[in-house]
């Protein structure tokens, strides 16, 4: 995996855990991406996908300050 300098797009994400040893709380995670559209794209997906032990209640652009919500 590349260092978050690699990609040009920095975000700020909330998670709800549905399982495990989170289940149940909140976690603040920052990613890289190469757009904000494929950021926005990969929280739905990843928010939709069953298989997936939590779910992205925000996403933040640290660039711009743009917000998601999901």
């Amino acid at each position: 995996m590349y260092a978050l300098e690699a990609y040009p797009v920095k975000t700020s994400m909330t998670k709800y855990h549905l399982s495990g040893l989170l289940e149940g709380s909140r976690t603040q995670e920052t990613m890289g991406f190469t757009s904000w559209e494929e950021a926005c794209d990969w929280a739905g997906k990843a928010t939709m996908n069953f298989d997936c032990s939590y779910v992205v209640l925000e996403l933040v652009n640290l660039a711009t300050g743009e917000k998601e919500h999901f």
